[in-house]
């Protein structure tokens, strides 16, 4: 059977495992951990440190069923686990009304750390953090060394696109994530 990509929309968006991205092989050299900012968050300043920031691996389910979100988010790299946060409330209750156990699911994001203020650094807002040339080759190289090998993992029935960043990062789909939701995309 052939995989598809079943675009789902999930609004904005102390684990096994937990280790900095600087201790992650896969991380080496990413732009991502020269990241070095600050920015104010409900009146406070938050200073952001790349390297400082922790991995989040995927939670790997025995079904064949997976889904795919954009960043880890606050409360994911607290954890080191991916959808604990809001986002994460609201899809494990849209799981519970269609009776599906998340444990079963393979669950991970576009990039396994979480960047300054939650701003996608493909995003033009994230230009004060990080060129878009370092953005590119951050996810670039997130997407090489820790999704593609899930991807490839195993044959998927079915992967949910959380978000147009999952589903552009998943089929190079842009804008208009609504248009697709609940459709079927072949990969």
């Amino acid at each position: 059977m052939e995989a598809v990509i079943y675009v789902q929309t999930v609004g904005q968006l102390r684990g096994v495992g937990r280790m900095k991205v600087s201790e992650v092989i896969g991380c080496k050299g990413c732009p991502m951990q020269r990241v070095d900012c600050t920015y104010e968050k409900s009146g406070r300043k938050i200073h952001h440190i790349g390297a400082d920031q922790n991995f989040v691996p995927a939670q790997i389910g025995p079904s064949l069923r997976l889904a795919l979100g954009r960043d880890p988010g606050e409360q994911e790299s607290l954890e080191g686990k991916p959808f604990v946060g809001q986002a994460g409330k609201f899809l494990d209750s849209l799981l519970r009304k269609a009776g599906i156990d998340r444990n079963q699911l393979t669950v991970l994001n576009c990039r396994q750390c979480r960047p300054p203020n939650n701003i996608d650094p493909l995003s033009a807002q994230a230009r004060f953090y990080i060129s878009d040339l370092d953005a590119k080759a951050a996810t670039e190289q997130c997407w090489k060394n820790h999704v593609k090998p899930i991807l490839d993992s195993r044959p998927w029935d079915r992967i949910d696109a959380l978000g147009g960043e999952a589903l552009e990062a998943l089929t190079g789909v842009r804008g208009g994530i609504l248009r697709w939701r609940g459709s079927p995309l072949p990969l």
